[in-house]
């Protein structure tokens, strides 16, 4: 039987779950936990991810995250692998590890604030290794979180630089820089950025984004 494809979507929030079943007590030793560690902020280094929260038990990990752009396949891939090679360097015996698939799950911004509250606590990380996201700034309407909001936002700046919409979406210079800064200031979707600015398709915003 095939496998069910995965839900992911680029710059979005996930909830990684992953285990390990073969290898008793993977995670039970401090050596192992900081392999570990090391993988998860080397992916983070390469691949620019926000880490928001973290936990470890013996065997496996859980995570929240912001892909910030980058897939999450590769994330993962970046994270297992890296471990999986330190980690047998150190234990000759151990021969396959985490076989099974991680599970992910994505989460729309208000559960993201739920999930970290849900987390067990990690002794095990240092606070700095982690991204914080302030809910606060959200929720007092210091971000952009819906569309209505967002279009209200981009005709005062429109206003403020003395042209209209329409020529806003014919320079496009102009327009992908208002859409990098809606990105980063708000929660919305590519598809409904996409929809703030003339119909663009997610991929179109996410080249936009990326380059």
């Amino acid at each position: 039987m095939p496998r069910q494809a995965r839900e992911k979507k680029l710059y979005s929030f996930y909830r990684i779950r992953q285990v390990c079943r073969s290898i008793e007590d993977l995670l039970a030793e401090d050596q192992d936990r900081m392999i570990l560690i090391q993988a998860l902020l080397s992916a983070k280094e390469k691949h620019n991810f926000k880490l928001l929260g973290l936990s470890i038990h013996s065997q496996g990990y859980e995570m929240v995250l912001y892909d910030n752009g980058s897939d999450i396949t590769k994330i993962m891939r970046s994270v297992n692998i890296s471990f999986a090679m330190k980690y047998k360097c150190l234990h000759e015996e151990a021969h396959h590890v985490f076989q099974e698939r991680y599970q992910s799950d994505l989460l729309d911004w208000d559960q993201v604030e739920a999930h970290l509250k849900q987390m067990e606590p990690c002794q095990f990380t240092d606070p700095t290794w982690l991204d914080a996201l302030d809910f606060e700034a959200c929720q007092e309407g210091k971000c952009i979180d819906c569309k209505r909001e967002a279009r209200r936002r981009l005709d005062r700046d429109l206003e403020g630089l003395g042209i209209s919409y329409e020529a806003l979406l014919k320079n496009k210079k102009q327009r992908n820089e208002m859409i990098k800064s809606i990105r980063k200031n708000s929660t919305l979707s590519l598809q409904e950025i996409g929809d703030l600015f003339g119909g663009l398709s997610e991929s179109a915003v996410c080249k936009i984004l990326t380059r």
